[in-house]
C-alpha cells in the first residue's frame, strides 16, 4: 500500500496537480522556508494519514467508519505487531494467521480500487480484484 501511496504522490509531483505542501506531506518531507529559500525535511507520516488525504481530497463520498477501512487499520495493526512485537510469545495460530492477512488484503485492494477510481477514473486491473473474496 506505501507503494501505491508513493506511486500516487509521484505521479502528482509530475503533473503538478497538487499542491507543493500535499506532495511534501505524500514523500514524508517537510517544508519550511528559510530567509525565502524552500528547505525540504524529513517528516514522517503514517500511511494512514496518507491515505485519508488522498480518500478524503478525492473520494469524498467515503465513509472511515465503513468495514473496509476498519478492516484495513486491524491489517496495519497486524503489521505493526508483526513488525514491532511487545512479546515473544506468539498467541495467534496459523489459521487465525491466514484469515487476518485474507481480510486484510482484500481491504488493500479495496482501499486501492477506490483510489483509483477516484483519481485515475478507471478501477484497478480485474486480475487483482478477483483476489477478493465475495
Amino acid at each position: 500500500m506505501r507503494v501505491f501511496t508513493n506511486y500516487i504522490a509521484d505521479s502528482f509531483a509530475q503533473a503538478g496537480s497538487l499542491s507543493p505542501i500535499e506532495i511534501a506531506f505524500l514523500d514524508d518531507k517537510r517544508l519550511t522556508f528559510d530567509k525565502g529559500k524552500q528547505i525540504e525535511r524529513i517528516e514522517f507520516h503514517s500511511l494512514d494519514e496518507k491515505l485519508r488525504l488522498l480518500i478524503t481530497m478525492f473520494v469524498p463520498s467515503f465513509d472511515f467508519g465503513n468495514a473496509v477501512w476498519s478492516r484495513l487499520m486491524a491489517f496495519k495493526d497486524l503489521r505493526d505487531s508483526l513488525v514491532h512485537p511487545k512479546r515473544n510469545d506468539d498467541e495467534i495460530d496459523i489459521v487465525a494467521y491466514q484469515n487476518n492477512v485474507s481480510i486484510g488484503l482484500a481491504a488493500v485492494i479495496e482501499i486501492m480500487n477506490c483510489l483509483s477510481q477516484g483519481i485515475f477514473r478507471k478501477p484497478l486491473r480485474k486480475r487483482l480484484l478477483d483476489l477478493i473474496p465475495d
